[in-house]
């Protein structure tokens, strides 16, 4: 009786299996069983589909706090940066402002220019600034740095 249970069903199914691959009298049984547990498919596979809904959203939002961390340090940096440079542009034009000025020394007349190039060889030193004759410059005339 045990062995009756277990083939019956056995011999059923492989009659299905062949009449199924000989034959089409299946396929549209088949298709309406398909159709049919379509919308169970969907609620059985629905947990499935909520989890991985959750963990893309979940990890969207992590993805976009790192962003948006990187991004505010980035920005801290960069207003640190833009507030060194406009400290360096405004420095710059007050030592501007003091090398196109001139003033006197009792006995002294003073003129302060910058240094473009420097020649230097063993016998002689050449030295290139941005003042000239029309700013009251003279040749051989002496020139002192910070350093004397």
């Amino acid at each position: 009786m045990r062995l009756l249970k277990l083939l019956l069903p056995l011999l059923i199914a492989i009659s299905f299996i062949a009449l199924d691959a000989r034959f089409s009298y299946l396929n549209s049984f088949r298709s309406s069983l398909s159709t049919l547990f379509t919308p169970i498919y969907f609620v059985v596979d629905l947990p499935n589909h909520i989890v991985e809904w959750v963990s893309d959203k979940g990890s969207e939002k992590a993805e976009l706090i790192s962003e948006n961390e990187q991004l505010r340090n980035e920005m801290i940096e960069l207003k640190v940066k833009l507030q060194t440079y406009n400290n360096l542009v405004l420095e710059n034009q007050k030592v501007n402002l003091l090398l196109n000025s001139s003033y006197t020394l009792p006995n002294y007349k003073v003129k302060l220019a910058q240094i473009k190039s420097i020649s230097q060889t063993r016998l002689r030193k050449q030295i290139v600034i941005n003042k000239g004759s029309n700013d009251g410059i003279r040749k051989l005339q002496i020139a002192l740095s910070s350093d004397g």
